[in-house]
């Protein structure tokens, strides 16, 4: 698609305030703080990681900031009859999109006579990006990374931080979408997993509890136990007991 970028905005300032009835494209990726809009009469809080979208002939509205906020906005043109794009996405800083907006910041401010049609490669990327985000395949694909990093290191002390770097997201994007889809949150999912391996070496092995703990990265003996009864009513050794 080509596309014609008239406006590419990095601000880290408290927002200021606007009213108008825009002509073109607006996409705007706040990346900390908040940021308020009235988007055709609806009331829209833009915060940290997510981006809004308002399609040309939009009455954009937005409330004047009470605190710092830092967000990228481009502002532009588009041969493409019917952006597939909802108002407000949560995807402003995952790794693909937050290289193409880096990407995308130094073509517009560059002298390079390349430099147009390299924004309008990347533009026509992000577009590509966001689509594939907010369809629900996509959004499952990372829940599926999540899953399958947390199978592979189930013997770990899994964090949010090692799991969002494995999976290019923000920690806080990855536990908004498995909650989103999984119903479930990242930490009670992994102690779920975590505890079920923990029944099958109790039942099928004779590796003692704190073996078993340790093997499943619980230091605390104490803590492993508290967990296994919380999700199975009874202590490791009182399962093993009642199995046998």
């Amino acid at each position: 698609m080509k596309n014609h970028i008239f406006n590419i905005s990095r601000r880290k300032a408290v927002p200021f305030s606007m009213d108008n009835v825009i002509n073109f494209h607006d996409l705007t990726f706040v990346k900390k703080g908040i940021m308020e809009y009235i988007i055709d009469g609806k009331e829209y809080a833009v915060t940290q990681g997510k981006a809004l979208y308002v399609p040309p002939g939009s009455r954009r509205i937005r409330k004047p900031g009470t605190e710092p906020a830092s967000y990228i906005s481009i502002n532009f043109n588009t041969e493409a009859t019917n952006l597939q794009l909802p108002t407000v996405t949560d995807i402003a800083d995952s790794f693909e999109l937050s290289f193409y907006l880096s990407e995308i910041i130094k073509a517009y401010r560059s002298d390079s006579e390349h430099s147009e049609d390299k924004c309008d490669m990347l533009m026509s990327l992000i577009i590509l990006q966001l689509e594939e985000y907010v369809s629900s395949g996509a959004v499952n694909k990372y829940t599926q990374k999540i899953k399958e990093f947390v199978a592979r290191n189930i013997e770990q002390d899994i964090s949010l931080e090692s799991i969002a770097a494995y999976v290019h997201l923000s920690p806080a994007y990855c536990s908004h979408i498995f909650k989103k889809h999984e119903n479930t949150t990242i930490k009670k999912y992994i102690q779920k997993l975590k505890i079920n391996q923990a029944c099958q070496l109790l039942l099928h092995t004779n590796h003692s509890v704190s073996y078993i703990a340790e093997s499943l990265g619980y230091c605390d003996l104490f803590y492993f136990s508290n967990i296994f009864k919380k999700h199975t009513g009874m202590s490791p050794t009182e399962y093993r007991n009642t199995e046998i």
